[in-house]
């Protein structure tokens, strides 16, 4: 995976999060990466998708 690509994914999962939790995009961002990894292990498998 290349380093553009891993910010893509991150991108996605933090918008998911964001929508999610309906939380300010904003929140996340300030967040630790392992808060943020946590927080997208507990979304159902139905949320996540592209």
């Amino acid at each position: 995976m290349t380093f553009d690509e891993a910010a893509l994914e991150l991108r996605l999962v933090v918008a998911r999060l964001a929508r999610y939790y309906r939380c300010p995009l904003s929140e996340i961002l300030d967040m630790e990466i392992a808060e943020i990894t946590e927080w997208a292990e507990t979304i159902p498998e139905l949320e996540r998708g592209p």
